[in-house]
């Protein structure tokens, strides 16, 4: 069911990506794209948004990684006037 349902989605993206493209190719060039234009102008734009996805990931996991590096909350600070914490 999954591999279903995963194949219904690429489907439906590859559609609409292909209609994106043919839109703006339309309004570009006042004519539609030969079937070779828009398998080869959708496959740019798929490959322009995978890249970009993958840069925004990229820079989210980074953001976590160098989470790990900085000191949870509280930890490293001294107040003033406050008694240190039991170890337990």
């Amino acid at each position: 069911m999954k591999f279903l349902k995963l194949a219904v989605k690429g489907a439906v993206t590859g559609l609409l990506s292909g209609m994106a493209v043919s839109l703006g190719w339309q309004v570009a060039f006042g004519r539609w794209p030969s079937l070779l234009e828009l398998l080869v102008a959708a496959e740019a734009a798929t490959t322009v948004w995978s890249l970009w996805q993958a840069a925004r990931f990229r820079r989210k996991w980074l953001a976590v990684l160098d989470a790990y590096g900085r000191p949870a909350l509280g930890e490293g600070i001294d107040i003033p006037h406050r008694p240190p914490a039991d170890e337990q």
